[in-house]
């Protein structure tokens, strides 16, 4: 599991609080800002380890407006995947992810 450096983005973690840039600005820690963080770095390791994706789905049962608005992934965060990667960004309830288990199969 990829594991970004925690004294490296600690100020960033700080300052897209101040900013109310997601995720994790609703909550009290930056447990959210670093599962972000670790993410990306995962992605951006697949990446460059030549693995093919077209999309990437975070499956949370946090709804809060700092992952999503309206059931879709919060635009900031669909941006900021789209600028690394090129890809599709969507969040999911574990009740969609279930529905496309039944729907795949």
């Amino acid at each position: 599991v990829p594991y970004a450096p925690r004294l490296r983005f600690k100020e960033i973690a700080a300052q897209r609080k101040r900013t109310k840039t997601p995720p994790g600005f609703k909550d009290d820690g930056d447990g959210d800002f670093f599962i972000w963080v670790d993410l990306l770095k995962g992605l951006l390791q697949a990446r460059d380890e030549a693995k093919a994706f077209g999309r990437v789905v975070l499956v949370t049962q946090d709804v809060k407006k700092d992952w999503s608005r309206a059931g879709m992934a919060h635009p900031i965060l669909v941006a900021e995947v789209n600028a690394l990667l090129g890809v599709q960004f969507e969040t999911w309830t574990m009740d969609q992810l279930a529905q496309a288990i039944l729907k795949a199969t």
